[in-house]
Parts: C-alpha cells; structure tokens; sequence
C-alpha cells in the first residue's frame, strides 16, 4: 500500500511545473520598546506546485463595478503545509505570476491541496 502511495505522490509531483513562496506574519516583539508588531517571514522558497482554477464565474452585472470571480487549487507536496491567510506568490510555467492568500491546506498522503484567493495576475 505505501508504495502505492509514494508511486502516486512522485506521478503528481511530474505536473509541478511552477513555482511557490509562502510568506506568514509572525508576531515578533521589540525588545526595546516591548511593543508587539507583526513581521512578514519567508516559509517556504521556490517550491515545486501546480495551479488550478476550480471555478470560474463572470462579472455580476447591474453593480457600480463589475466584479468577477475565479476560485484556485493550489497543489504541492504534501510536506508543504500552509495556514488560513498564508501569503503567496506562484509563478507559472507560462510566466504568469499570482499573488494571493490561502486556506489551511488538506494533506493527503500522495500531495496537499489548498484553497487560493487570488489579489493579482501579473
């Protein structure tokens, strides 16, 4: 069964054609003024995953600015485990480049998947 499974994860670790960074906020505190800020770390550098659209819906009409809707399936390894608000940055194969947000990530033994909500396509 495990062999299965390995043989699996390293068939879906061949479609990782792009690239991910993950950043989190951490809290860190001053020491010399004791006040607590936030501070964006790197998690996770150039890692291998692949980039789903899941949905795909068109603009809402009759609203002042039409606004449409596209939800993502981020996939990686299952070693790669991010949380709620994560931030990422993904660049595609075709040289696109994503930045967004993520969900907490599902593992699975073969791969991870995570929800994306995109902010910008360059």
């Amino acid at each position: 069964m495990k062999r299965n499974q390995m043989r699996e994860a390293k068939t879906l670790a061949k479609t990782y054609y792009d690239r991910l960074d993950v950043y989190r906020y951490q809290l860190i505190k001053d020491g010399d003024s004791g006040e607590t800020r936030q501070k964006k770390i790197l998690v996770y550098k150039n890692q291998k995953c692949a980039v789903s659209m899941s949905g795909n819906e068109a603009p809402e009409r009759g609203t002042v600015v039409d606004d449409s809707s596209s939800t993502y399936t981020l996939f990686t390894d299952p070693e790669i485990r991010m949380q709620e608000n994560d931030l990422v940055v993904i660049r595609t194969f075709s040289g696109q480049i994503y930045e967004g947000r993520t969900g907490k990530t599902y593992v699975a033994i073969s791969h991870g998947e995570t929800s994306l909500k995109v902010d910008k396509i360059v």
